[in-house]
């Protein structure tokens, strides 16, 4: 996790040297459908079949996962806000918004959407350190005082200070992890329609949130019980 300034300079600098019509972002916690009705390969026919005249802006769908695999959080299935591919121009720059990056389009491009799903995002199947610092990591950003908080470690202990009067870690993975917990729905899409580099993770999923008797939402695997 970095400020939105270095992510910007690099991407610039991927901009900069670019050999292809059409540039798409994608993060590393995205996971392509390889084969199917939504293979992602169909996504790049219908792009390299657009009139080649034309610029052009484009979103398409996604699945949002949070927790673990089985379970979404208010995003779930949409249309992805930010722009997944461009067809590049020396004029497309990433600027510094503070909290998020964000890439300027002249007003000639033309705004595509499509809303089928083609990729799985794994918004918070992540360790559980990743859950307590995404919570603070875009005001960390763009509160930009990196004089007192060089680094979003030195700003998650602040704000596990002064936001729940505590010190321990742990305790703030705890919270935030309870927090995400009461925005989650029982997903399991997965089960019927799973990209084919999630098959063997599916089997045996290195997380999964837990449940009691009454069906609430008690903690996770590699958290622990925490209710």
């Amino acid at each position: 996790m970095g400020d939105t300034e270095t992510y910007v300079y690099h991407s610039n600098i991927g901009l900069r040297y670019a050999k292809y019509r059409w540039a798409v972002i994608w993060d590393p916690d995205f996971v392509a459908y390889t084969n199917g009705p939504n293979n992602i390969m169909n996504l790049k026919d219908i792009l390299l079949n657009l009139d080649p005249k034309i610029y052009y802006r484009v979103n398409v769908g996604f699945l949002y996962l949070d927790g673990d695999l089985f379970h979404i959080g208010p995003e779930g299935f949409r249309i992805r806000r930010e722009v997944f591919a461009f067809t590049w121009s020396p004029r497309i720059k990433f600027y510094d918004a503070g909290r998020f990056e964000i890439i300027k389009f002249p007003l000639y491009y033309r705004r595509i959407i499509i809303p089928k799903i083609y990729a799985v995002h794994l918004v918070t199947v992540k360790n559980a350190k990743y859950i307590l610092y995404r919570k603070y990591w875009t005001d960390w950003r763009e509160n930009r005082d990196f004089q007192r908080f060089p680094t979003v470690q030195d700003y998650v202990r602040h704000r596990l200070k002064t936001d729940y009067g505590i010190e321990s870690e742990q305790e703030g993975i705890k919270r935030a992890f309870m927090e995400l917990a009461s925005r989650l729905t029982k997903f399991e899409y997965l089960l019927k329609y799973c990209p084919e580099e999630l098959k063997e993770e599916i089997k045996e999923p290195r997380y999964k949130i837990l449940y009691d008797e009454d069906g609430r939402i008690i903690g996770r695997n590699d958290i622990g019980r925490i209710l």
